[in-house]
């Protein structure tokens, strides 16, 4: 009989285990090819809804080494989301104190775009902020931009 408990007991631990180590491999940053089509103001609506909290106890000095794991990341999600990546990577230089976390393939005010949502922070601060800039896909240029808590 306690065999048998040791047993559930140790196939259970490995189970859950195996579940955590699937959990740390999921996308830190999700990718979306809606192509939808917004508004400037409407993509404030995906800044709010988009939930960062999972890097906002991480300091900004850890940014850049999260950063580059999102975007090897989004790069493996498809043809679509590696030129997001590139274009994000092109965009802003290495040492930015953000972390991509969610990335949209759009339309805003007529302009194909990517929507991208960042967790960042301050110098010397957390990852407890989060901002949305929109970027035209076809130039790099950003179209427009907005921040929140």
């Amino acid at each position: 009989m306690r065999i048998r408990a040791i047993r559930s007991i140790v196939v259970l631990g490995l189970l859950l285990g195996l579940g955590g180590l699937a959990a740390c491999s999921a996308p830190s940053v999700e990718y979306s090819e809606s192509n939808g089509s917004y508004t400037n103001s409407q993509t404030r609506l995906i800044l709010e809804r988009i939930d960062t909290s999972r890097f906002a106890k991480k300091p900004t000095s850890e940014a850049s080494a999260l950063r580059s794991k999102a975007l090897a990341q989004l790069r493996s999600q498809g043809a679509s989301a590696a030129v997001a990546a590139d274009l994000i990577t092109e965009t802003f230089p290495p040492g930015t104190r953000s972390v991509p976390v969610y990335v949209e393939k759009a339309v805003v005010e007529g302009t194909p775009s990517y929507v991208v949502i960042e967790a960042w922070g301050p110098t010397d601060g957390k990852l407890d902020r989060k901002r949305l800039w929109v970027i035209a896909s076809e130039t790099g240029d950003i179209i427009f931009s907005a921040a929140a808590r």
